[in-house]
């Protein structure tokens, strides 16, 4: 299809000439079309002048094709445009997953350092009736009265706390801190190592945890 070459322009209106004959464009809207528009014809005449003299060309049954290749061109565009919102859309979504991700892991990493635990970490006994955070008060911890012994059930070496299996099975398992080893440090707490201790509530976790620490056969 050749160039369209514009014959004369009355705003808001281009009208162009191609092989087919004349058709006219809104440069507002982007419409076109092959018949002379109302406000245009008023503006020429009726039909005579700004179109090189023939004013709006009659439409041929095979005259559409220059029609058909704009209004093909524009919807090739919108489809592009489409796609960019689609893609760009794709990428905002991704960039948010990314921050609640990032900010799930920071959350979990002040929990470990201002000394929470993972689920997977806290004892599995003792304490019976806990409830998780925001469910109803935890009831009043059963402390068993006197010095206590046990095995030191794990330890976690890196952070510098374990829990120990009490020899009295209604206490179940006590947390320990290495701090709290009167005789020794976490370099002899080793798994099965003898203890005897004390038992006091933990106010920050609301459970029992081993106090006063001493490495038996010391």
């Amino acid at each position: 299809m050749q160039a369209p070459e514009v014959v004369a322009k009355h705003p808001p209106w281009t009208v162009c000439r191609v092989a087919q004959g004349l058709y006219y464009c809104n440069e507002v809207t982007g419409e076109t079309t092959w018949q002379q528009p109302p406000e245009l014809a008023a503006v020429l005449g009726g039909g005579g002048g700004g179109g090189g003299g023939g004013g709006a060309a009659p439409v041929a049954e095979g005259d559409q094709a220059a029609v058909q290749q704009m209004q093909l061109l524009q919807q090739q565009q919108q489809q592009q445009q489409a796609q960019a919102q689609q893609a760009a859309y794709m990428q905002q979504m991704q960039q948010q997953a990314a921050a609640v991700a990032y900010f799930q892991q920071m959350q979990q990493m002040q929990q470990q350092q201002m000394g929470g635990m993972p689920q997977h970490m806290q004892p599995g006994g003792g304490g019976g009736g806990q409830q998780a955070f925001g469910g109803a008060p935890a009831p009043a911890l059963d402390l068993p009265v006197g010095r206590q012994t046990g095995s030191l059930k794990k330890f976690f070496e890196d952070k510098g706390f374990g829990f120990i299996q009490c020899d009295n099975s209604t206490s179940g398992d006590i947390f320990v801190h290495h701090r709290q080893v009167k005789n020794g440090d976490k370099d002899d707490l080793a798994i099965g190592v003898r203890l005897s201790f004390d038992v006091e509530p933990d106010d920050r976790s609301g459970k029992a945890k081993a106090t006063n620490v001493m490495i038996e056969g010391r």
